[in-house]
């Protein structure tokens, strides 16, 4: 863990419990809602255009062969900033009105929300950030003469990044559900008026990640998280955007109203 992720999640815990011990002005409870946490990994990548490869059978009918093929689109495209699939620790604690005392959240299926304390039960970088949803059409790609399929066409061109399933499965990489603890693709549980939700992630290092992503440009992997309650998107006190220092995390807290 870095010591300047530690610093600022000490910062922020120091924040909330002074604000939790101070409960008289807390309002009344209208009753218990659902709050969501939801955590998003974005990256500096590289751009490919990715076809269906077919090719024709002993009938001279063209067949599609079960794989796609990638290949790198013109340098104009390149780089961009999009999601990427990267693995995290996060805890996610709650502060009851009335209490000055941490407890880890559950989620409304029984997750437990923390990866990050020893004997938490959960390992450690189990969450997998999104991937890159996006994909637009691709530049053609002429007809190719191979050996052992005869002639071969490029078809359904796509455009996309490093950051899609669309280019990581025919490069070789494993293609998993994104998830927050295991419960994707959101962390969902309960809290009442009061409550102090506290959220801390960190990245998983990039020499322990998969090597999916480029060299250069250098990446610049960011982490990022967002709170709701009761379906509305809230405003955190703390930091909700990582830097791009690798291993570098957030560190969030919010007071339910």
């Amino acid at each position: 863990m870095r010591n300047d992720w530690s610093a600022r999640a000490f910062v922020v815990l120091g924040f909330v419990l002074a604000a939790a011990g101070c409960t008289t002005t807390q309002p009344e409870s209208i009753g218990t809602r659902t709050a969501s946490v939801h955590i998003l990994s974005k990256a500096t990548v590289t751009i490919f255009n990715c076809y269906e490869v077919w090719a024709t059978d002993a009938n001279g009918i063209y067949v599609y062969q079960d794989f796609n093929e990638c290949y790198p689109a013109p340098p104009a495209d390149v780089p961009t900033e999009r999601s990427i699939p990267w693995r995290y620790a996060v805890m996610i604690t709650i502060i009851r009105v009335g209490t000055t005392q941490e407890e880890i959240a559950i989620s409304l299926t029984g997750v437990v929300g923390s990866s990050i304390l020893p004997g938490d039960g959960v390992p450690n970088f189990i969450s997998l950030t999104e991937y890159d949803p996006t994909a637009q059409p691709g530049d053609p790609r002429p007809d190719e003469n191979r050996q052992g399929y005869g002639i071969i066409q490029f078809r359904s061109p796509q455009k996309v990044s490093r950051g899609s399933p669309l280019w990581l499965a025919p490069s070789g990489f494993t293609v998993e559900d994104s998830n927050i603890l295991s419960a994707s693709p959101s962390f969902d549980f309960e809290v009442n008026s009061g409550d102090t939700v506290i959220v801390r992630a960190r990245k998983q290092l990039r020499a322990d990640g998969t090597n999916f992503l480029q060299a250069a440009p250098p990446p610049n992997i960011t982490l990022s998280g967002t709170l709701s309650v009761g379906g509305s998107l809230v405003t955190p006190k703390g930091t909700t955007k990582s830097t791009i220092a690798d291993g570098d995390g957030i560190s969030f807290s919010f007071t339910v109203k």
